[in-house]
C-alpha cells in the first residue's frame, strides 16, 4: 500500500486527545499495586495519559451530622486517593458519584437536593484549598456513571434535579470548573434525551430559569458486548454509534453543536473482568490505535470539538483482563465493581495484596509510542489502487524539528495474520539531515506475554523472568538509528508490516544542545514477589525533549564508589523498577540521553518517598 505525506501543505494543529483511562472503585487507590500502576501511567512522556476516571469516589467521604445545618465533612480517605493521582502527574475525570452515609435516597425531595448542592460546593472548595485553582480548573467534573444502565437507582426527574444541584454547587465555588455528562451507555436512551432537553429548554431547579449549563457531552460506546468467548469487536461501529448520538444533538439541540463531545469509555469490548488473551498482545495495541485514527477522521477532520477519547483499562488484573498491566501475586484478584462496595469506615489498604509484581502490557506501551507524535498533523494521500481500511498512517511534525510517521495494521478479526508491504513518500521535510529511528509493537517486539508463555507461563515468575519481561515491555527500537542526508525535503520509507502491529518512524533534526538535567527523582520500595528481594521504584519529572533516546538510571551500592547504569534497555518513560536484595543500601541518580548520545547532567540523588 502506498502513501504520500505532504509536510508543507495542509498541516493542521494536532493534540493528544486519547489521554484518559479509568477503573472502579476508588478505594483501589489505597492499595500498593494500584499506586504502582498509577506511577507507570503518569510516567508516559508528554502526558500520554493524563485523566483518570473512577466510579464511586464520593463513597470515600464520611459526613457527620448530615441531618443538621452544620454537617462535618471528612475528606481524609478521598484525599489519600486523589493524592495518588496528583503525585503521579495525573488528573481526575471526577464522577460526582456515590452516596455518603447512604443519605441521598430521593432527589425529588427538596431537602436532599439542597444538601447535595451544599455537599458539592464544599467538595469543590476543599479541592481548591488542597490542590489550588490552577490544578482543579483542568479537571472534568461529570455526572453519575451510566444512569441509563443499572448504576442510577432513581428516575429521570431525580437525575435532572441531581444534575442541577451538581452544577450549582460547583458554580458557587468557581465559574471555571467544568461540568457535564450524562455518561450514558445505551445509545439514544430516554435519560440521554431527557438531560439534553433539560439543559437546553428545561427549568433549572435552583435558578427557575430556562436551561442549565452543559460544558461537555459524555457517552460510552464500545466495540462489542461482554462475552466470555473471543467475539470479534467492530471498531468502526463505535464511531458510527457516536455519530448517531452527535447527529441527534445537532438536530434536536443545535445550540449544543459546539459543546465538546467525549467518549470516556471507549474499549474494543465490554467487560473488563472477562479473560481475553488478545488483551495481552499487540492485537489490543493495534486496534486501539485504529480506533483513535477512526475518531480523527470522523470527528476532528469534520470540525467537531472532541477533546477526549478515554479507554477504561485502569483495572488491576491478569494478562487477559482489560488492564494496563498484568499483575502477579499471592492474593487472588477480585472483581472490583459496584457490587463489591464497602462502607467508608472500612476503607484501608489490604496488606495481603502488597506481595505482587506488575508488567506493562502492549496497550500501555503503545501509549508511549502515541505520545511521540507531534503538534501538527500532515496531510496524507493514498495512491493505492485498492482500499485497505486495516492499514492506516498518522504523520506529524513537532516544531519543525521531528517528523513522526505512525503506521498500524489492524484487523478486527482476532485470529487474523499476514503481511502487507507499505511504501511511504514524504515531501517537504524542513531539514536536510537527521536521524531515522523505528519502534515496534508486534509479535516478538515489545511483547512480554510471549516471553512469559515461552518460559512455561509460571503463575509466580521468578526475579530473573520478571526482569526480562519488564525489559521486553519497554518500547523497542529496531537496530540503531540511521543518520540520513536527504535532497529536496524528500524521504522514502519502505517496510513490510504484519498484522497486528504498530510502528513509528521518527526522523529527527540534530540538536547540538545537551539534554536538560533531570530534576529530583524519588524512590519507593515495594516488597515484590520473592522473599529475598525487593522492588525499588524510581521516578522523576519527565523532560520535554523530542530527541530523547532514553533515561539512564544509575545506581551505586553503599559499598561502591562508582555509579553503574541499571536499565539494560532504553526507556522514554520517567520511571524504572529495580529489583535488589533486601537490606541492600544504595543511591540512585538519573540522566537523559538524546539520539546522538549526548548526556544531560546527572540528577541529584533520589530521595525516598514517604507518602
Amino acid at each position: 500500500m502506498d502513501f504520500t505525506i505532504d509536510v508543507v501543505n495542509g498541516k493542521r494543529p494536532f493534540k493528544n486527545f486519547w489521554n484518559g483511562s479509568g477503573f472502579s472503585p476508588g478505594s483501589l487507590l489505597l492499595y500498593a499495586d494500584m499506586q504502582q500502576q498509577m506511577a507507570y501511567a503518569g510516567s508516559i512522556p508528554f502526558h500520554g495519559i493524563q485523566y483518570i476516571r473512577i466510579h464511586y469516589l464520593l463513597d470515600l467521604v464520611r459526613i457527620k451530622h448530615i441531618d443538621t445545618d452544620k454537617p462535618i465533612y471528612q475528606w481524609d480517605v478521598l484525599d489519600k486517593c486523589i493524592d495518588v493521582l496528583i503525585e503521579n502527574n495525573l488528573l481526575p475525570f471526577f464522577e460526582l458519584m456515590g452516596n455518603p452515609e447512604g443519605y441521598f435516597s430521593d432527589f425529588t425531595d427538596n431537602v436532599q437536593v439542597m444538601k447535595w448542592r451544599d455537599f458539592i460546593f464544599h467538595l469543590g472548595q476543599h479541592f481548591i484549598d488542597r490542590y489550588g485553582i490552577s490544578c482543579v480548573v483542568q479537571w472534568y467534573f461529570e455526572t453519575w456513571n451510566e444512569p441509563d444502565g443499572s448504576w442510577w437507582k432513581q428516575g429521570e426527574e431525580a437525575f435532572c434535579n441531581y444534575y442541577d444541584a451538581c452544577s450549582e454547587g460547583l458554580s458557587m465555588v468557581h465559574t471555571d470548573l467544568k461540568f457535564g455528562g450524562p455518561g450514558t451507555c445505551m445509545g439514544l436512551s430516554s435519560i440521554f434525551k431527557s438531560i439534553l432537553a433539560h439543559c437546553d429548554t428545561g427549568v433549572n431547579y435552583f435558578t427557575k430559569k430556562q436551561g442549565t449549563r452543559l460544558d461537555f457531552i459524555s457517552i460510552h460506546e464500545k466495540g462489542v458486548q461482554a462475552c466470555v468467548e473471543d467475539i470479534n469487536p467492530n471498531s468502526l461501529k463505535i464511531v458510527e454509534k457516536e455519530q448517531l448520538l452527535y447527529n441527534y444533538v445537532v438536530a434536536n439541540h443545535p445550540r449544543f453543536k459546539g459543546v465538546p463531545f467525549i467518549n470516556n469509555e471507549c474499549d474494543p469490548q465490554v467487560g473488563w473482568w472477562d479473560t481475553h488473551t488478545w488483551r495481552a498482545k499487540s492485537y489490543h495495541a493495534a486496534i486501539a490505535v485504529k480506533i483513535i485514527h477512526q475518531h480523527i477522521e470522523a470527528f476532528h477532520d469534520r470540525g467537531v470539538s472532541y477533546p477526549l477519547l478515554s479507554n477504561d483499562n485502569g483495572f488491576v488484573g491478569g494478562w487477559g483482563r482489560r488492564t494496563m498491566m498484568a499483575r502477579f501475586g499471592l492474593e487472588e484478584d477480585q472483581k472490583a465493581q459496584n457490587e463489591y462496595k464497602i462502607s467508608a469506615d472500612e476503607f484501608e489498604e489490604d496488606k495481603k495484596r502488597r506481595t505482587f509484581a506488575m508488567i506493562k502490557k502492549p496497550i500501555l506501551s503503545v501509549m508511549t509510542m502515541l505520545s511521540l507524535l507531534g503538534n501538527e498533523r500532515c496531510s496524507i494521500e493514498s495512491s493505492s489502487s485498492f482500499s485497505q481500511p486495516n492499514i492506516g498512517v498518522i504523520a506529524t511534525m513537532k516544531h519543525d524539528q521531528q517528523l513522526a510517521v505512525l503506521v498500524y495494521h489492524s484487523n478486527d478479526e482476532i485470529m487474523s495474520s499476514g503481511n502487507e508491504p507499505v511504501n511511504i513518500k514524504i515531501l517537504g521535510i524542513p531539514f536536510s539531515e537527521g536521524l531515522l529511528t523505528e519502534y515496534r509493537v508486534e509479535q516478538g517486539f515489545t511483547d512480554p506475554f510471549s516471553l512469559w508463555e515461552s518460559e512455561g507461563f509460571p503463575q509466580l515468575p521468578d526475579v530473573s523472568l520478571l526482569g526480562r519481561m519488564r525489559d521486553e515491555a519497554e518500547l523497542q527500537a529496531i537496530g540503531k538509528g540511521q543518520q540520513l542526508s536527504i535532497s529536496h525535503g524528500e524521504l522514502a520509507i519502505e517496510t513490510i508490516i504484519p498484522i497486528p502491529s504498530v510502528r513509528i518512524f521518527l526522523f529527527t533534526k540534530q540538536n547540538k544542545e545537551k539534554p536538560p538535567m533531570v530534576e529530583q527523582p524519588i524512590t519507593r520500595i515495594f516488597p515484590g514477589l520473592d522473599l529475598e528481594y525487593e522492588d525499588v521504584l524510581i521516578k522523576w519529572p519527565s523532560i520535554d525533549l523530542y530527541s530523547l533516546q532514553t533515561y539512564e538510571v544509575l545506581y551505586r551500592k553503599e559499598s561502591s564508589s562508582d555509579f553503574k547504569r541499571i536499565n539494560k534497555v532504553d526507556t522514554q518513560c520517567a520511571l524504572w523498577l529495580h529489583t535488589r536484595k533486601k537490606g541492600e543500601v544504595g543511591e540512585y541518580r538519573v540522566r537523559a540521553v538524546d539520539f546522538w548520545g549526548n548526556c544531560g547532567d546527572t540528577s541529584v540523588s533520589a530521595r525516598e518517598f514517604n507518602g
